[in-house]
């Protein structure tokens, strides 16, 4: 009697499941008729609006972090750019999809001033929809040139600041002697030309590099001079792939004055110490404890004795972090024809002199020099001068002599530190004694 129960009570279990499975079917299968029957549909649940992606860029280098949208949709729905050139910088995935999802964004860095803009198109189950752009924050405006001065010999010539931006500028020269110089743009460079000065005297002006329309407040100004001088040399024809500073770039990419190019040699710079070596736009004495020399060429123009004034600019060296190297002096001397009158600069000792030699076989002679100092603010600093484009401005790093009787084969030697010839300039104390150097000029006295 109990197992005929059991039985029994089976029977009706079993029945009561299928029931209620096709009870869950028909419900299911009604939920999709439904479902299927409701119009097609998208939207972004948590999208604003205004979306705006920085100008920064989202995950600009691999594309593998995008921002993440939740899809609210019904349908088939697929994305497809109107501009292939927006790919560059902007992307979406996936393209393609079915009803609810996920979507992400993308894109690099706008270093535009202006904001950009790309377009998709949008198509559910096939049908266009109304469009869909991405748009992306401008950068703040940016305009920067490479230097503060520019220096023309006698002769004229043509030299070019180069700009870097992303606004439209323009160039013109402002001054007394603005006539004399012409500026034009050329690509991102502005190029200013001048013709020979015979006016007897030093020609200044000023270029100014200024942004146009909304970045018109952006304004530089760069000191434009053309010298009466016998002689003159601001370096611009030496390049280095150490750069400017060095402070990012390894020194091994200086490179040393015997192993300068033949159109660099040819300028007629030498050294006994081959502790000299060439910066783009400037001369560098001195690498780890040896504080190195430079000869200068001799004057062409210097067909007999001459008076003259002899002029260059001189600064010390900071490390990344704005450490100053221990070098407390340095000598500036004639080699050959010539006898130091006076002197001007931070420290000025005349009335000595130092070893040096004609060249590398000749022997050791002793001639006229003055010692100078380093000045308190003559130092390329990065905390303060991160382009190292200020220091050269500075009446610190100015320094001169003036000579009696220099003639056409006079030259003129810069020894950086307090380091003998005789040891190969090394300092005694095994201290650094870089010094940097640029705008060589000989300008005749009476």
């Amino acid at each position: 009697m109990r197992t005929k129960d059991i039985f029994k009570y089976l029977r009706k279990s079993v029945v009561g499941f299928s029931v209620l499975a096709l009870t869950a079917t028909c419900i299911t299968s009604c939920k999709d008729d439904e479902e299927d029957n409701l119009p097609a549909y998208f939207s972004f649940e948590d999208l604003p609006a205004d979306y705006l992606f920085p100008y920064k860029g989202v995950d600009e280098e691999t594309f593998g972090n995008g921002i993440k949208f939740t899809i609210r949709a019904h349908g088939n729905w697929r994305f497809e750019i109107e501009n292939e050139e927006d790919l560059e910088w902007v992307k979406i995935w996936p393209m393609e999809g079915v009803d609810d999802g996920f979507i992400r964004f993308y894109c690099k860095e706008n270093n535009l001033a202006q904001k950009r803009s790309a377009k998709y198109r949008l198509y559910l189950n096939g049908v266009e929809q109304e469009p869909f752009v991405l748009t992306q924050e401008n950068a703040l405006p940016n305009l920067e040139i490479s230097t503060l001065g520019l220096t023309f010999q006698r002769q004229g010539g043509e030299l070019s600041v180069t700009v870097t931006a992303n606004v439209d500028w323009s160039c013109s020269v402002e001054g007394e002697d603005a006539d004399f110089f012409s500026a034009e743009k050329k690509n991102d460079k502005a190029v200013i030309r001048t013709d020979a000065n015979t006016s007897g005297k030093e020609l200044e002006a000023t270029l100014v590099i200024q942004g146009e329309g909304e970045a018109r407040d952006i304004r530089h100004e760069v000191s434009l001079k053309q010298l009466v001088a016998i002689f003159f040399d601001d370096f611009s024809w030496l390049k280095s792939n150490a750069g400017i500073l060095g402070w990012e770039t390894p020194v091994e990419n200086e490179t040393r004055i015997d192993k300068w190019s033949a159109e660099e040699k040819e300028h007629g710079y030498s050294s006994l110490s081959t502790w000299c070596y060439s910066r783009t736009g400037f001369i560098k004495l001195g690498k780890g404890k040896y504080g190195g020399d430079v000869a200068f060429p001799t004057i062409a123009e210097l067909t007999e004795p001459t008076n003259v004034k002899v002029s260059l600019k001189a600064v010390g060296y900071g490390d990344k972090n704005s450490a100053k190297d221990p070098i407390t002096m340095f000598y500036i001397a004639v080699l050959g024809p010539g006898s130091i009158e006076s002197a001007e600069g931070v420290n000025a000792t005349t009335g000595i002199t130092i070893p040096y030699k004609k060249s590398a076989s000749d022997p050791i002679i002793n001639i006229p020099a003055v010692k100078f100092g380093m000045g308190e603010n003559n130092w390329f600093l990065k905390n303060i001068d991160p382009t190292g484009l200020k220091v050269w401005t500075l009446d610190e790093t100015n320094y001169s002599i003036t000579v009696k009787g220099m003639d056409n084969t006079s030259r003129i030697v810069v020894v950086a530190g307090k380091a003998a010839l005789e040891d190969a300039y090394s300092d005694p104390d095994g201290h650094t004694q870089r010094l940097f150097l640029d705008d060589f000029k000989v300008v005749q006295t009476k």
